[in-house]
């Protein structure tokens, strides 16, 4: 089983396609793909943390937890560091958790967790890098942050390696 978070870039009816550098072995006569299906719609009020006005800490190359929370449904931190070493003043915040009730992956219907939005002081919206992580301007000196824990549905295929394309552009260093 290929394991690892692999992108959807299209989804029509139909048809998906994907992104993957791992090798998928044509020699194999099957391989199994599982998946997780995530409504991103906003969900009851329970399923939803919320934080106001979490203060920045100073801009450092070390990542600092800002916030946490022991949601019923699973704890989850937000962390903060800086985007680069060349002092831009941007920070970075990501979300995570190792809370073992989230992504148990054996399960049919699987707990989750993304950032659902975020904004500064000023209500300006951040910008998303992906479902975990927001950029915060430089001068930024609080966040607005909103969390969904949405319930996931998993679906596994098998499929044959032969119905895959790999074709993908070689990746820039």
């Amino acid at each position: 089983m290929i394991k690892g978070w692999t992108p959807i870039l299209a989804l029509r009816a139909g048809c998906f396609r994907y992104l993957t550098r791992k090798p998928l072995w044509p020699g194999e006569k099957a391989v199994k793909l599982q998946t997780l299906w995530v409504r991103r719609a906003v969900q009851p009020p329970e399923r939803m943390v919320v934080f106001y006005g979490v203060p920045l800490p100073p801009v450092s190359s070390a990542v600092i937890v800002i916030a946490s929370t022991n949601h019923p449904l699973g704890q989850v931190e937000i962390s903060c560091r800086a985007v680069d070493s060349r002092n831009s003043g941007e920070q970075v915040l990501e979300l995570s958790s190792r809370d073992p009730r989230l992504y148990r992956y054996e399960d049919a219907e699987v707990e989750t967790y993304f950032f659902q939005d975020a904004r500064d002081e000023k209500l300006q919206p951040l910008e998303r890098v992906n479902s975990r992580t927001f950029r915060v301007p430089a001068g930024a000196k609080s966040v607005d942050l909103a969390i969904h824990l949405p319930k996931a549905k998993r679906a596994d295929f098998i499929i044959s390696p032969k119905e895959i394309s790999t074709n993908l552009p070689p990746r820039r260093e």
